[in-house]
């Protein structure tokens, strides 16, 4: 079982911290005042007592773009991370459309002159390893966080 503590849930999108990491799962969009919380809760993390934090970042192949606001705000957050080991940005998907969105970030990425290193991803699994070998956190289950953030939200905007 995770220790995931829910930060925010919205119709949208749904924020999470297990141990050191800030789970961004944009669902179904990326509204401004979910990514100005985003960045807040990075800027918490960064004071946490935790040597290297780091962030996931999970976008659904179906997810709405980001605003030019909510792009400009998360393009911030990687250096409110304070001791940022690493952001693994998960865009999920086998489309042309995924694959177009992944070369796009990664370009994006390479010419940011963030502090933290990123990666661009087309799953959970690779971005998951990836992440925890920056944190040097093998047993984190930051999986695990994921899985249950994913069911809650799910149980949020579809409710039995």
């Amino acid at each position: 079982m995770s220790t995931l503590r829910i930060v925010e849930m919205s119709s949208e999108y749904a924020l999470g911290v297990v141990g050191p990491v800030l789970i961004q799962l944009w669902e179904r969009g990326t509204p401004d005042d979910g990514a100005r919380r985003a960045c807040e809760e990075a800027e918490s993390l960064a004071r946490s007592p935790h040597p290297r934090t780091g962030s996931l970042i999970v976008v659904p192949e179906d997810a709405a773009l980001p605003s030019p606001d909510a792009r400009k705000l998360l393009s911030e957050l990687p250096g409110k991370l304070g001791r940022g080991a690493g952001v693994a940005l998960v865009r999920e998907g086998t489309g042309f459309r995924s694959a177009a969105v992944r070369a796009v970030m990664t370009g994006i990425m390479m010419l940011a002159r963030d502090p933290v290193p990123h990666e661009v991803f087309s799953g959970t699994g690779p971005g998951i390893e990836w992440l925890l070998r920056r944190l040097q956190l093998p047993a984190l289950d930051l999986a695990g966080g994921v899985d249950e953030l994913r069911r809650d939200f799910a149980m949020r905007v579809s409710p039995q």
